[in-house]
Order: structure tokens, then C-alpha cells, then sequence
């Protein structure tokens, strides 16, 4: 999976690439859906890590397909699985259906907050490369 952008900003610990806007319209088909933080202008990647390319370059970045997969597990479909397995071992369990109810809410955030307290491992294998004939890609 690669995705075109242009590297907008060197911080610290972080470089941020603005994908185009057409990209940005493009969200569902994206590997990268719900990490990015979409812009009218485009969306805005914040990439973990400082790069050597400069402020302007255009850049592509990358990310090994099976990782974007176990990402997008773990967004989307863990947390739907730990909402019912909440609720049916406190079923198992005897509580009163509202119990239940709210031990399935409770394993929904705590899936979350564990996919948030991950994001980072994830965002760390996005791969930034300058593009090679800007004018032809962009």
C-alpha cells in the first residue's frame, strides 16, 4: 500500500506528510482509515520518527499490507468481540442483564484503550520515501 503525499512539518519526535485532497475524499478504501486526521486541504499523517527529507519534498508512504490488516482487526472488529465476550461471561456469571450490559460497554473502552496504547507500534512501520519524478506522480 502506498499513499502519495508531501512532507509539511519536522518535529521532534514526529514528521507530518499531507496527503492530497483527493485522498483525503478517498477515506473509506484507505489503509490508513482512523489514523490519519483528515483535513479540508488533505489529511495529515503524523508519522512516528524524524526523517532526513526536508519540508516540501514529495514523498510516498508505505506499510506492509499484513500489518495494515492486523491494524484494521484491531480497530474495528477486537473491540465488537471483547463487547460480547464481555457480556456473556458476566452472563455466565449470574449478573442481572444490566450489569451485563454495562461489562460490555466497559470491555468495548478497555479494547480501545488498548488499540490507542498500541497505535503507536503501528504508526512506527509507516515507511517514508521521496517520490522519484514528482511531476509525473503529483
Amino acid at each position: 500500500m502506498e499513499k502519495l503525499g508531501v512532507i509539511i512539518g519536522i518535529e521532534k519526535h514526529k514528521t507530518l506528510v499531507l496527503l492530497g485532497a483527493g485522498e483525503a475524499n478517498n477515506c473509506g478504501g484507505c489503509k490508513l482509515h482512523g489514523i490519519c486526521k483528515p483535513d479540508k486541504t488533505g489529511a495529515v499523517i503524523e508519522v512516528p520518527g524524524r526523517t532526513h527529507y526536508s519540508v516540501g519534498t514529495p514523498v510516498t508512504l508505505s506499510m506492509n499490507e499484513t500489518r495494515s490488516i492486523i491494524g484494521a482487526f484491531f480497530l474495528f472488529i477486537f473491540p465488537i468481540i471483547s463487547a460480547i465476550l464481555g457480556f456473556m461471561l458476566f452472563r455466565a456469571l449470574g449478573f442481572t442483564e444490566g450489569i451485563c450490559i454495562l461489562a460490555s460497554i466497559g470491555s468495548l473502552i478497555a479494547s480501545v484503550a488498548l488499540f490507542l496504547a498500541f497505535e503507536r507500534l503501528f504508526l512506527s512501520h509507516i515507511r517514508i520515501n521521496p517520490v522519484e519524478d514528482p511531476e509525473k506522480n503529483l
